[in-house]
């Protein structure tokens, strides 16, 4: 009597470990079948980005740390023009290497609300940290 009172049981836990088997082998045929459609989209045409960005800003602040070759390097990709003397004309720079002191003449741009005309200002640095920066228009701190 025992024997026919367990197989009802039994038939229930063979059935539900059939399920699960049954279960867990079609969700992993599932998962591979997405993996080898994401893995096609991904290996196929690779995207095409702008080569240039324009977008880009920098924010510089008093007391920032910054190497000297970092700014000149960012100023260059930006198209600004190293000269000699005091820059003149805008997107030019010249840096005093006595005195630790970067001269820029900011190009004109465009903000999404409103267009900045371009001046000039002077960065000083002491070591490799920003000391002070001005406008040297109007010799006000920025």
């Amino acid at each position: 009597m025992k024997k026919s009172r367990h197989r009802p049981l039994r038939i229930i836990v063979l059935f539900t470990l059939f399920l699960a088997l049954f279960g867990a082998t079609f969700g992993v045929w599932y998962v591979k079948g997405l993996e080898d459609i994401v893995t096609a989209k991904f290996e196929g045409r690779k995207w095409q980005f702008p080569s240039k960005i324009y977008s880009d800003s920098y924010l510089l602040y008093v007391g920032m740390s910054l190497r000297r070759e970092d700014l000149i390097d960012k100023l260059r990709r930006l198209g600004y023009r190293e000269t000699r003397a005091n820059p003149q004309a805008k997107g030019e720079y010249a840096f005093s290497r006595k005195d630790g002191q970067l001269e820029i003449y900011l190009h004109d741009f465009v903000y999404p609300l409103e267009a900045f005309r371009g001046i000039p200002v002077r960065i000083s640095l002491q070591g490799a940290t920003v000391a002070k920066m001005e406008n040297l228009e109007s010799a006000e701190e920025l």
